[in-house]
């Protein structure tokens, strides 16, 4: 299941996306990778078996594997991103939606990672099945880049629309 604004929007123009996505700072992605580490009982980066969830253009999985994580099962349930993520980064990505890993195994996985995506599938399904793929102990990673609110009319811009956006789904 893909929501009807994301599958509309996101499909548009994928290599627009690519381009003015911003990518995650090197901070943020050095505390998920040790988190896995550290929470996996694991000793180095290469270790980890990650899946990441609605893996775009790659924007994410360039990060993590530019912080030594090489084990990576990116998936993407948009087809048009599914060839943007390729055509970037020269690996296989599965099709799949948070809802339904039903091609993965249970406890499989050490990571996690989602990025700029997780309120797209925020429901019960989608955590259950986040649930079954991760091992006990596992890492759950979620990253945004937000606006800075330290710019007034960032902050006026976001505390407009972010009163108006009902456009996540829910569950039903």
């Amino acid at each position: 299941w893909v929501h009807a604004v994301a599958e509309k929007g996101f499909a548009a123009d994928t290599a627009l996306y690519d381009t003015i996505r911003p990518s995650y700072p090197s901070k943020a992605i050095d505390w998920i990778v040790s988190s896995a580490i550290k929470n996996g009982g694991l000793y180095a980066p290469a270790q980890i078996n990650c899946l990441e969830l609605a893996a775009g253009t790659g924007k994410l999985t360039r990060c993590l594997l530019k912080h030594g994580v090489s084990r990576i099962t990116p998936t993407e349930p948009l087809a048009e991103m599914r060839a943007e993520f390729y055509a970037k980064n020269k690996l296989n990505i599965f099709e799949a939606s948070a809802e339904n890993l039903s091609q993965f195994m249970t406890h499989s996985f050490d990571l996690v990672a989602i990025g700029q995506a997780f309120h797209w599938f925020a429901n019960s399904k989608a955590l259950v099945e986040i649930g079954r793929v991760l091992k006990p102990g596992g890492t759950l990673a979620l990253a945004w880049n937000l606006e800075s609110n330290d710019t007034k009319w960032v902050a006026d811009v976001r505390q407009i629309w972010e009163a108006y956006d009902n456009t996540n789904p829910t569950d039903q």
